[in-house]
């Protein structure tokens, strides 16, 4: 078999075991709540688990870099504080440190549950929580990649086209 055609399968197979409609149920109104909080000046840190580093950079990689689109404020939520993450007790620290840095920030954070999003969840935020009981997002399921890769790209196109006026948030 050559390559393009072994290609084409994978793709095929991969969109097939996606389906067109997996995030039916999933909750709209949170990407309405993100999308409104940039619209009105805020920014958004973005956190996620160890294991979806590679969202964190591909977000932030991506997301600002086309030319002759509005920059948007999406930054990484916990750049430089890494060592003061690991003690809970030093987490009101790093809040206080955010309050001062930022003037008005939510939380997107993707990832597994545990303390860090429980902290997270307690402040403004978005959260993309992996294996909870209603969640779409499983860490076992070999598509999650792709389901991360593609909520992104209708977050990021919903707000860009809400930024541009050419969608409303109702």
């Amino acid at each position: 078999m050559e390559l393009a055609c072994r290609a084409r399968q994978i793709l095929q197979e991969q969109h097939a075991k996606l389906g067109r409609a997996w995030f039916q149920s999933y909750d709209w109104g949170e990407f309405s709540k993100s999308v409104r909080h940039i619209l009105e000046g805020g920014s958004v840190l973005l956190c996620v688990d160890k294991e979806r580093t590679w969202f964190k950079h591909y977000v932030l990689a991506h997301l600002n870099a086309k030319k002759l689109r509005p920059l948007v404020p999406i930054v990484d939520g916990f750049f430089g504080y890494p060592s003061l993450l690991q003690d809970t007790q030093e987490w009101p620290l790093v809040s206080d440190l955010l309050d001062l840095t930022y003037r008005n920030y939510m939380f997107w954070y993707v990832g597994k549950g545990g303390d860090l999003s429980k902290w997270v969840s307690s402040k403004a935020h978005f959260l993309w929580l992996l294996d909870t009981e209603d969640g779409l997002l499983r860490a076992q399921d070999p598509l999650l990649d792709l389901k991360l890769l593609q909520l992104y790209r209708v977050f990021e196109s919903v707000l860009f086209e809400s930024m541009l006026g050419q969608l409303g948030l109702e």
